[in-house]
């Protein structure tokens, strides 16, 4: 059974003055349009006050999952590299191509100090005049990549 959107609309209470004042409705206070919603989010049965993180879910998976069998690549604004490094590795081991933004990397961190097993050295871009900003992009080792130095330095 269809309930036409004009109807559906007086019944929900988002109706245009025009249409309550032609059929004797009146308008309803903000108290009881909330209440009026309220009351048809507890009926439809799906609603979770709190519902949180799925307690059957293992704390050691990755809520990162990869298609398999096709080349994977994620984009990640990491706001400081070092902060989350163990983690990022954990959660993203998975993907074959890793670039993170805003890393906040600068000339006095080493290359061999930001490496993940099983991946390439990183091919990196820190922002020279600011804390912020930086890039850094993981290729799986198993891939062939060259780097390009073909990028206009600024």
């Amino acid at each position: 059974m269809t309930v036409e959107l004009g109807t559906y609309r007086l019944r929900v209470g988002l109706f245009c003055f025009l249409q309550s004042r032609a059929k004797g409705y009146g308008y309803l206070t903000h108290f009881e349009m909330c209440c009026w919603l309220v009351i048809l989010l507890i009926l439809s049965g799906d609603i979770h006050e709190n519902p949180g993180p799925d307690s059957s879910c293992n704390s050691s998976t990755s809520s990162f999952v990869p298609a398999e069998g096709n080349l994977t690549i994620i984009l990640y604004n990491v706001q400081s590299f070092f902060n989350k490094r163990d983690t990022l590795y954990r959660d993203l081991r998975n993907y074959d191509v890793l670039s993170f933004t805003e890393t906040w990397l600068d000339a006095n961190t080493s290359s061999s100090d930001l490496s993940f097993p099983l991946f390439h050295s990183p091919f990196r871009r820190d922002r020279h005049n600011d804390a912020h900003g930086g890039i850094l992009v993981f290729v799986k080792s198993d891939i062939f990549v060259v780097k390009s130095n073909c990028v206009k330095q600024t």
